[in-house]
């Protein structure tokens, strides 16, 4: 969901394989708004899937790299909310929040090790909208994500090989990006925590996807 456009895919599991099975998109106009745009591009599909991802970006959301400590998940979720004053620009009650671990080394530093965590954050009231339209269209969200982290997980499931995703991919971001799992973590009405892959492509927030 854009400010000018609606797309839609649906996308079906053949075994392991996921495969485009439908494709639609419409214009959002000043009269209808965002939700008539969904209904229109939904009636592009043929499919009756119901379980759905939808996407978020822009000014609302944060993504910010950041040195640990090493610690357990839960304890990881709860030292960033601590410090989450120090790398986003809204109040921690005014988001929802995620994080995950990255890969790679850790660096010295005079208080110990440190490890690279990815922080991701999504204005509540972008994600209840989001929630709000997709179910009020009839479909059942269960993750919401990143428009930016959608976007790697696909490029890395159906683009290059690995061998020569390796070559041509910065050490940085040779990772399958978290889902934003905004789901279950909040209430029905936000959709927001850690709801897993939401389909073959994992997202980061699942559930405020």
């Amino acid at each position: 969901m854009g400010s000018a456009a609606v797309k839609a895919v649906e996308l079906t599991l053949e075994g392991s394989e996921p495969v485009l099975t439908g494709f639609g998109s419409a214009s959002i106009t000043a009269e209808g708004g965002a939700p008539e745009a969904v209904a229109q591009a939904l009636a592009g599909l043929k499919g009756r899937a119901r379980r759905c991802v939808a996407g978020v970006g822009g000014q609302s959301t944060v993504v910010r790299y950041v040195s640990m400590l090493p610690m357990s998940p839960e304890e990881l979720q709860q030292a960033v909310r601590f410090e989450a004053d120090k790398f986003l620009p809204y109040e921690l009650d005014e988001v929802v929040l995620d994080c995950e671990q990255l890969e790679g080394p850790a660096t010295n530093a005079t208080d110990g090790p440190k490890v690279p965590v990815l922080v991701a954050a999504c204005r509540r009231q972008l994600i209840e909208e989001r929630v709000q339209t997709v179910e009020a269209a009839g479909l059942a969200p269960i993750a919401i994500d990143l428009d930016l982290f959608a976007l790697a997980n696909a490029w890395e499931l159906c683009g290059l090989p690995e061998e020569e995703l390796r070559r041509s991919t910065p050490p940085r971001s040779r990772r399958r990006w978290p889902s934003s799992t905004w789901a279950r973590r909040a209430p029905r009405s936000t959709c927001c925590g850690r709801g897993g892959p939401a389909s073959a492509v994992r997202s980061p927030w699942a559930g405020t996807t």
